[in-house]
C-alpha cells in the first residue's frame, strides 16, 4: 500500500514536471547544453537533455530563497539538478574535493556577457533557504532549475545557490542558461596561470590581451555560427571549408578600436607562428564571399558566371575551432578565383593596426618591354619586385588584339600565376623555378594591347599599366620556344603551318614540319641545300652511316647525302660497311670490289 502511494506521487511529480516543460524542450537544440573545462581544458559536455532526464527522477523539490540588490525577496520551490551531479558527469568530483577553497569557478550563458564568478568557498558552505519572515528553513545545496528566460521568455535553467545570510543579496548570480548554443562552466585553480593567447595592439600602442575563452565567449555572443568559406591557394587548388569563430570587428571593438571609423589605408597587421600578413582596412571591409561551384584552375583563363553562381556572403573571422593554439585569420574571396587561403596564417598572436601605413605598389616589369614587336605564340610574362616581407602579389591582365583598349584588369579577368606548378617550396623566392602561369600568348595580330594591374596585400589600389605590342616581321625558324616548348618556323612574323623542312636557329639546324620542329624526327630529310641526316630532330654533321626515308636507305658523310659516293664504304657511326651507288645503299647477296678486294654483300647493304 505504501508503495503504491509512492509510485503515484513520483508519477503526478513527473507528470507536471513533464508539463511545465513541455514548450521548454524547444528552447534548445538537440546536443546544447553546458561545457564543462577544468582550468582551460575541456573535460565534456552535460546536455540540457540529460539534465531534464535527471530532474523528470526527483522526487522532492527544493526551495531558493534570492534576494536582489533592491531588496526585492524572491523564492524558487522547484526540482533541481544538482551541482555535483554535473561534476559526477564529467568525472571531475575527486578533482574539486581536492581543490583549494581559492578554487574559482565562472558560469557563462552565450547569450549574454552575464558571467557569475564563484569561489570554491562559496559553493561548498552551508548556505540555507530563508523564508519571506528572514527565518532559516533549511540547508541548499548549489544547482540548475527551470525558469523563464529574460531574454527569450522560453523555459530555461537558471543556477541558483542559495543565502549565507537572510540579507544577502545573491540574485544578481543566478546566471540563466537559455540555450542559443553551449554554455560553460570554468573551474580555476589557484596554481594555473592563464594565458593570453590573443594581443590587439591600438595605433596608440595600447595593447588589450584576449584568452580564448574571451573569443569563443564572443563567439557565442555574436550566435556560434560556423561558416563554410570557399579558398583557392597559389599552386592553386581550390577547396570548400568550415571555419568558426568571432568576426574581426567583434574583436577590434573589444578592444575599443572601431573597424568603421579606421582610414581605408590604414593596415591592419597579423603575426602568427607561420609568417605575417598585412591588409589594407579597405581590403578587410570589402564584402567577401563563399563561393561553392569553384574549382581548381589549371589552364584557367578567367572567371565563369557559372562558377560565380549561387556565392555568399561571409564574414571576416578570427577562427577558433582548432583550439588556442591554432588561432587563424579566415576571410571569404572577392572572386572564385582570389586565391587568399595562404593568408590563413596559423597560431596568429598579435593584431597590429597602423595608421597610414599602405604602401603605393610600381614593382611589376613586362619581360617584354612596351612597344616591342612580336611574333604569333611569343610570350608575355611579369617580373615582380615585391615590398619587403611581402610575399604574393597577384597580377591580372586583359587584352585586345583589334586595336581598340581593353577594360582595366579585376580579380575576374585572366590571372598571371608564377608559382604554379612549383616543385622547390620557393614559390616566391626564384620564379626561374616556376612554370608561369597563364603568361599571355601573342597572336598574328598586327597590334596588341594589354592592360595589366598588380595587387599586393597591403598596398594601396594597383597602378594599371597600358602596354602595347605590334606585329614582328620575322622570317625562319625561332631562336626560343613558346611556353608550350614549341620553335616555330615564321613568316612575317606569323606561324607558317604549311612549311616543312630543314632549318636553323642559333642552337642547329632541325627538322620542321608543319610549322614546328618534330623533336622526334630520325632519318634523313631535305631542303634547298640537299638532303640531310636528323637525329632527334636536329642535323648530326657528326654521323657517317645509314640514314632512311620514304624513298629508301641513303648512306650519309658527315650528316649530308652525297650521290656522288659508290662503291663498298666505311659507316664509321655504326661500324659497318655498305654498298652503295650514288649514295644509295643497294641490298644483296652480291659481290662488290673497293680497294681492299672483293666482299659479299647481304639483303641489308651491308658487307658480311
Amino acid at each position: 500500500m505504501k508503495t503504491t502511494k509512492r509510485l503515484s506521487a513520483l508519477l503526478v511529480a513527473l507528470f507536471m514536471l513533464v508539463s511545465m516543460f513541455s514548450i521548454g524542450a524547444s528552447a534548445w537544440e538537440t546536443g546544447e547544453g553546458i561545457e564543462v573545462y577544468w582550468n582551460d581544458t575541456l573535460e565534456g559536455t552535460v546536455t540540457y537533455d540529460q539534465i531534464l532526464d535527471d530532474i523528470s527522477q526527483a522526487t522532492k523539490k527544493v526551495t531558493y530563497s534570492a534576494v536582489n540588490k533592491k531588496g526585492t525577496y524572491t523564492a524558487y520551490n522547484t526540482y533541481a539538478y544538482q551541482f555535483s551531479r554535473l561534476l559526477d558527469a564529467v568525472k571531475k568530483t575527486e578533482d574539486w574535493n581536492a581543490a583549494p577553497d581559492a578554487t574559482s569557478v565562472e558560469f557563462a550563458n552565450p547569450g549574454d556577457d552575464k558571467i557569475s564568478v564563484f569561489s570554491k568557498t562559496e559553493l561548498t558552505e552551508e548556505r540555507y533557504y530563508f523564508d519571506e519572515n528572514h527565518i532559516k528553513v533549511e540547508p541548499v545545496k548549489p544547482g540548475f532549475i527551470p525558469a523563464k528566460s529574460k531574454n527569450t521568455g522560453k523555459d530555461c535553467f537558471q543556477f541558483a545557490y542559495g543565502q549565507k545570510t537572510y540579507d544577502e543579496t545573491n540574485n544578481s548570480k543566478f546566471v540563466t542558461f537559455d540555450g542559443a548554443g553551449n554554455a560553460e562552466v570554468r573551474f580555476y585553480t589557484p596554481d594555473y596561470v592563464e594565458t593570453t593567447d590573443l594581443e590587439v595592439v591600438s595605433p596608440e600602442g595600447d595593447v588589450t590581451g584576449f584568452r580564448y575563452k574571451d573569443l569563443t565567449r564572443l563567439w557565442k555572443k555574436e550566435g556560434s555560427k560556423t561558416y563554410t568559406y570557399s579558398t583557392a591557394n597559389t599552386y592553386p587548388t581550390f577547396k570548400n571549408e568550415e571555419y568558426a569563430g568571432p568576426t574581426l570587428e567583434g574583436v577590434l571593438a573589444l578592444a575599443d578600436i572601431k573597424l568603421d571609423e579606421l582610414d581605408d589605408y590604414d593596415v591592419i597587421r597579423f603575426d602568427a607562428y607561420d609568417g605575417s600578413i598585412e591588409l589594407t582596412v579597405k581590403e578587410i571591409r570589402a564584402t567577401r564571399y563563399s563561393f561553392p561551384n569553384g574549382k581548381s584552375k589549371n589552364n584557367y583563363t578567367g572567371t565563369t558566371e557559372a562558377q560565380r553562381k549561387d556565392g555568399f556572403e561571409v564574414p571576416f573571422i578570427i577562427n577558433t575551432t582548432n583550439g588556442k593554439t591554432n588561432l587563424r585569420d579566415v576571410f571569404g574571396m572577392k572572386d572564385p578565383q582570389d586565391q587568399q587561403k595562404s593568408f590563413f596564417i596559423k597560431h596568429l598572436s598579435k593584431i597590429t593596426i597602423k595608421k597610414d601605413a599602405a604602401q603605393d605598389f610600381d614593382g611589376i616589369t613586362p619581360t617584354l618591354a612596351d612597344g616591342s614587336k612580336v611574333k604569333e605564340a611569343d610570350a608575355l610574362n611579369f617580373d615582380l619586385a615585391l615590398p619587403e616581407d611581402v610575399y604574393e602579389g597577384f597580377v591580372f591582365y586583359t587584352a585586345s588584339t583589334d586595336g581598340t583598349e581593353p577594360a582595366d584588369p579585376t580579380y575576374a579577368d585572366v590571372l598571371y600565376n608564377p608559382s604554379q606548378n612549383q616543385t622547390d617550396d620557393k614559390d616566391y623566392e626564384d620564379p626561374a623555378f616556376a612554370q608561369f602561369y597563364n603568361s599571355y600568348e601573342f597572336t598574328d595580330a598586327d597590334k596588341t594591347i594589354i592592360k595589366v594591374a598588380c595587387f599586393v596585400p597591403g598596398c594601396k589600389d594597383p597602378k594599371v599599366t597600358t602596354l602595347t605590342y605590334s606585329r614582328s616581321d620575322y622570317n625562319g625558324l625561332a631562336n626560343n620556344a613558346d611556353r608550350h616548348g614549341n620553335y616555330w618556323y615564321y613568316k612575317d612574323g606569323k606561324i607558317d603551318k604549311t612549311h616543312n623542312g630543314v632549318d636553323h636557329n642559333n642552337a642547329g639546324w632541325w627538322r620542321v614540319e608543319n610549322g614546328k620542329v618534330n623533336f622526334k624526327a630520325t632519318g634523313v630529310y631535305h631542303n634547298d641545300a640537299g638532303w640531310w641526316y636528323c637525329k632527334n630532330g636536329k642535323v648530326d654533321f657528326g654521323y657517317t652511316g645509314a640514314g632512311s626515308n620514304d624513298a629508301g636507305n641513303w648512306y650519309c658523310k658527315d650528316g649530308k647525302v652525297d650521290f656522288s659516293v659508290n662503291g663498298v664504304v666505311y659507316a664509321k657511326s655504326e661500324g659497318v660497311w655498305y654498298y652503295v651507288k650514288n649514295n644509295k645503299i643497294i641490298p644483296g647477296p652480291t659481290v662488290q670490289p673497293n680497294a681492299a678486294g672483293w666482299w659479299y654483300i647481304d639483303k641489308t647493304g651491308k658487307v658480311d
